[in-house]
């Protein structure tokens, strides 16, 4: 553990210290201004998405709306150093109490936890807050919400093909009721080269 602690870069060591958990290399350490602490959680997710330009345009709708809930639950000059894995759960409540279903509020978490890892890696934070936010939250956390789940019959999807606007309504609707893709990304995501057209 000492060599570990010996081989940290001052900022990190500069935190140790203030917990009390490691003594000051020296008194030019102790003066340093931490940099950690100085990165707010508006300027930190605006960085974010600015670099992740890998991310699809049909995901990117959905890393928004974990976006807008961060920001709207949290003050946007809230710095990254401050997050507890006591606020990553209070966050995954707050979605509860706005109505939001189970599967959605998984993924939300999935993605802010995603976002978060971002950060450590960065090394903006040495911990990532939602990384152990499951179990305290597993009663509102759960993929399996059998009470979503509906068997449609077949003549429900003919009425409902009769009122579609136009054949791109109609082929997503068959996609998704008789191909089993997940509307809408799945089906947004196909390219003529995706069909077998030999069979």
């Amino acid at each position: 553990v000492s060599r570990w602690v010996a081989g940290l870069d001052d900022r990190m060591h500069a935190k140790l210290v203030r917990t009390g958990l490691t003594e000051a290399r020296g008194p030019e350490v102790q003066d340093k201004p931490d940099i950690l602490e100085s990165v707010g959680l508006k300027q930190f997710l605006t960085d974010y998405f600015d670099r992740r330009t890998d991310i699809k345009k049909s995901s990117l709708t959905v890393y928004g709306h974990v976006r807008r809930n961060l920001l709207a639950f949290f003050k946007s000059d809230k710095t990254l150093s401050d997050f507890t894995t006591g606020h990553a759960v209070d966050f995954g409540r707050v979605l509860k109490q706005a109505g939001l279903a189970s599967t959605t509020i998984d993924r939300r978490i999935s993605l802010a936890r995603t976002i978060f890892e971002d950060a450590v890696r960065h090394q903006l934070i040495s911990v990532n807050p939602f990384s152990d936010v499951r179990k305290p939250l597993k009663s509102i956390m759960s993929r399996n919400n059998k009470s979503r789940q509906r068997f449609i019959e077949k003549t429900t999807i003919d009425r409902v093909m009769d009122f579609a606007a136009d054949a791109e309504w109609r082929l997503l609707i068959v996609l998704a009721r008789y191909g089993g893709l997940r509307v809408p990304s799945e089906p947004l995501s196909l390219r003529w080269c995706d069909v077998d057209w030999q069979r």
